[in-house]
């Protein structure tokens, strides 16, 4: 029977515990990060809970913006388009209703501003290619825009007796 493998706690361990200590209400990952100014990643906090240094004690609901882009397009026409072979093409009733408030939008506009001429929640954008297919609609250039992610992220407190397993602990040479 081999003997088991000494638990070893390094400075993020100790960054964590410290900054769960002077936090009882517990933090986020991210907001670990910005207590203890060390990047930490989802791998390290496995570790600390492995060690049983922190665990889960709730989740809370956080907003964050980034920046992302979208794909534009302009009306090239509303009217109905004909194949190569010269025989008119056939739209779907969406595709009408979509070239109807394509004529009341300006251009270039995103499928975000189509949804909102329209009145619903987004559009397909199956529907905007087979438009662009027949040659009612051209792609444009890509435009930034800035978007919200709303997610359920856990957070950390620290487990009992964690402050003080790390007090009796040495810590490892580097």
């Amino acid at each position: 029977m081999s003997t088991p493998k000494p638990i070893v706690f390094n400075e993020k361990d100790r960054a964590v515990v410290a900054a769960l200590a002077a936090h009882p209400e517990g933090l986020t990952l991210a907001e670990l990060r910005e207590a203890t100014g060390i990047e930490l990643v989802a791998g390290n906090v496995s570790s600390m809970m492995k060690k049983q240094l922190i665990a889960p004690i709730g989740e809370r609901t956080v907003e964050k913006e980034f920046e992302s882009t979208v794909s534009t397009y302009t009306v090239i026409t509303v009217e109905p388009t004909k194949t190569e072979k010269g025989t008119d093409n056939t739209y779907t009733d969406k595709q009408v209703e979509v070239l109807k408030a394509c004529a009341a939008i300006t251009s270039p506009f995103a499928l975000s501003d189509l949804a909102t001429a329209m009145g619903v929640e987004k559009v397909a954008p199956g529907i905007i290619t087979g438009l662009v297919k027949k040659g009612n609609l051209a792609k444009g250039e890509p435009r930034p825009v800035i978007r919200t992610r709303v997610s359920e992220v856990n957070i950390y407190g620290l487990v009992d007796g964690a402050v003080e397993k790390l007090a009796s602990a040495t810590t490892p040479a580097k």
